[in-house]
């Protein structure tokens, strides 16, 4: 792989890594360490087609990976989450998935990454559908390799939110923008954190009652919304006052899932019971609407 012609090392490329994957194995911890870190430099090839076979192949040596010493893998992540403004998005979901798995055995090395994992994050997919903007390999946009990266990167943040979650109580600004993502996946996995920082600090949930709410629109998201607003309905009725004519929508999407509807409508309960003017008097319109469709 240090050969200086690239047409040569693309050639030679697939059975490198699979003697690489196989020898590695055998390796004793200091030559281990300096062959996980070589390899990871080879991610600095300008060959696609190399840096992709580099990444897929430290997918499949994240347990080697992981049982580095703790210098030496904190190298290693760093060198990792800086690859991650890669360009070409089959490499980029491969490094992510490297970083989640290894978030997921080792996440007090993550702790203090926690900024640079949100920045990662925050790195915008280009449009699937815009062919103008897809790479010239012609299953690049199929799937979305880009957004399947960015759920892996959201994981990691997961992952480190279970073991630290006291890192989070001061991120319920950075959660609360996740939820409008165009990812719903990665959504999820912020309603996931929110949730938990809740179920601890139930007082940071008011900020966010809003977002939440708007939650609601998106049926993929939907239930996993409702019950974070239902567990703080009693304590943020006032705001949920007025947000009446959205939760009433979302119930409406939700009657062919009872239990999404069940958890609306203790929602709108909780509401009724401070508020029932406000309440009934969008059921009495409801009502209207339904019996001129009746009519008609």
């Amino acid at each position: 792989l240090n050969d200086s012609s690239i047409d040569y090392r693309e050639i030679v490329i697939k059975d490198r890594v699979k003697e690489f994957a196989e020898k590695i194995k055998c390796l004793k911890s200091e030559r281990l360490e300096w062959a996980i870190l070589r390899f990871i430099d080879k991610l600095n090839d300008p060959s696609d087609k190399i840096r992709e076979h580099i990444a897929e192949t430290l997918q499949q040596i994240v347990d080697e990976i992981s049982n580095m010493g703790q210098k030496k893998f904190e190298f290693a992540v760093r060198r990792l989450l800086g690859r991650l403004e890669e360009r070409n998005d089959r490499v980029y979901e491969h490094l992510a998935t490297v970083v989640s798995s290894l978030a997921a055995k080792r996440p007090e090395v993550f702790k203090d990454k926690v900024d640079i994992l949100f920045l990662k994050l925050s790195r915008p997919c280009k449009d699937p559908y815009n062919l103008d903007d897809l790479p010239h390999d012609e299953f690049a946009g199929f799937p979305n390799r880009c957004q399947h990266a960015r759920t892996a990167i959201a994981e990691a943040i997961l992952e480190v939110s279970k073991k630290y979650p006291e890192l989070f109580d001061n991120r319920i600004s950075d959660l609360a923008k996740l939820l409008h993502d165009s990812n719903d996946e990665v959504i999820l996995i912020a309603l996931e954190i929110i949730e938990n920082i809740g179920s601890r600090k139930p007082e940071t949930i008011k900020n966010i009652t809003r977002d939440l709410v708007t939650c609601l629109r998106h049926d993929p998201i939907r239930y996993k919304a409702a019950s974070i607003l239902w567990n703080h309905a009693e304590n943020n009725v006032d705001i949920l006052k007025e947000e009446i004519d959205l939760l009433f929508e979302a119930l409406m999407d939700s009657l062919t899932d009872w239990d999404t509807a069940e958890l609306l409508i203790d929602i709108i309960h909780v509401v009724w019971k401070k508020y029932p003017k406000q309440v009934e008097e969008k059921i009495e319109k409801i009502w209207d609407k339904l019996n001129e469709y009746t009519i008609e």
